[in-house]
């Protein structure tokens, strides 16, 4: 064998070789090929399951999520739900839509007790006071220690008592106030003021009087000086005729309240004589030409003098300022009729004795007998028919 030949034989079996081993490799590189496509799909079934449980989950999870903000949301609007009707019945009763305000609180299923507080006052505004004590027996009944609920109630009766006259409700009151004062400390002292306006109703006797004199006393012992208490002190000193202790006593509520108009007139009222007063008198009547208190004692000082001309400036003054007092009518009444306007006089008489036929119905039949006397018959007995009037007026009230 030549060269060539072994040349050729040596190249052949070479071919041959990378031959076999670039299919080799091929095969190797198909094979690897096929792997890979198989843990593709194997990775990509495995994600896509995956995705799936995680996505289940996640429904899962958010439906817990949903369903426990969907029953907070039914929890809060049924606390919310009370509150907003409570806020939406005080917006009634600042309009003085106190029956709208009524409907809306007695349609609540469970009443708070600030609803409850509101719907009393709701019945207050409407002078409802049976009602009023009817709620507030619930409160009182629920929360049995609880002083304030004690004394709404007790002002209940208090205006029950003012409204109907009828003794049974101070009682029960007093009752109230009484075991109040056994509680804690912190009601005391609301407990004195309610007595306080309870004994204010009856200002016509000198024992009740001095009780609340007493009573004023222990508040500015115990809480100190305030101004509703230093002027009531004032006032109260004056109507017991302990006149010393009035002047040192107005003019210290002068100072605390220098705009409290009682204040001044009481001072000019305690003074002794008589020429100090009508000084005093006049100068705050100028000073405050807008009380009708200050207008009708300074009329009133005037007609204890029979000074009735003096008088019938002020008293004109305190009707226009106070159309609806009987005490300004009454002095208008005298004043004119005292200085020859008995025709005049006539109607303030009327009106006097139909706002308080209890006190003036007296002095309209006094007018009417002093006509008589003047031989003013015709006149007296257009007095007589307003007196029945008054009178007819009165049964009915």
């Amino acid at each position: 064998m030549n060269t060539n030949n072994w040349i050729f034989t040596i190249f052949f079996i070479c071919f041959l070789f990378i031959d076999l081993n670039i299919s080799f490799a091929k095969e190797e590189t198909s094979k690897k090929s096929k792997l890979t496509k198989i843990k593709s799909t194997n990775t990509k079934n495995n994600t896509d399951k995956k995705r799936k449980k995680e996505k289940t989950n996640t429904n899962d999870v958010n439906s817990k999520v949903i369903k426990s903000l969907t029953d907070e949301l039914e929890f809060l609007n049924k606390k919310l739900a009370p509150r907003l009707q409570e806020k939406e019945a005080l917006d009634y009763m600042k309009s003085k839509k106190n029956k709208k305000a009524i409907n809306l609180l007695e349609s609540l299923e469970d009443s708070s007790a600030r609803s409850l507080l509101i719907l009393a006052q709701a019945y207050e505004n409407q002078e409802d006071y049976d009602n009023q004590i009817r709620i507030l027996r619930k409160l009182t009944k629920k929360y049995s220690k609880n002083g304030h609920y004690a004394l709404e109630l007790a002002k209940g009766f208090r205006k029950l008592y003012f409204k109907t006259a009828l003794f049974e409700y101070r009682t029960e009151a007093l009752k109230i106030i009484d075991q109040v004062l056994t509680m804690n400390k912190r009601y005391h002292e609301r407990a004195y003021l309610e007595m306080l306006e309870l004994l204010k109703y009856k200002e016509d006797s000198e024992e009740t009087n001095y009780a609340i004199l007493k009573l004023l006393q222990t508040l500015i012992r115990e809480y100190g000086i305030k101004r509703t208490y230093i002027k009531d002190i004032c006032k109260y000193f004056y109507i017991n005729k302990f006149y010393g202790q009035s002047l040192s006593g107005c003019k210290k509520a002068m100072r605390y309240d220098p705009k409290e108009p009682s204040n001044y007139i009481y001072y000019a009222l305690s003074m002794k004589e008589p020429k100090d007063q009508e000084k005093h008198l006049k100068k705050f009547a100028k000073k405050f030409p807008k009380s009708a208190l200050i207008q009708i004692k300074t009329g009133q000082f005037f007609i204890q003098q029979k000074d009735y001309d003096s008088a019938l400036p002020y008293f004109k003054q305190a009707v226009n300022i106070k159309k609806n007092s009987a005490e300004a009518r009454l002095g208008l009444a005298q004043s004119l009729f005292y200085t020859g306007k008995e025709k005049q006089s006539y109607k303030h008489f009327l009106k006097a004795c139909l706002l308080d036929k209890q006190k003036m119905l007296w002095f309209f039949k006094q007018a009417k007998s002093i006509l008589n006397q003047k031989n003013k018959f015709k006149l007296g007995n257009s007095f007589q028919r307003g007196i029945t009037r008054c009178f007819v007026k009165a049964k009915k009230t």
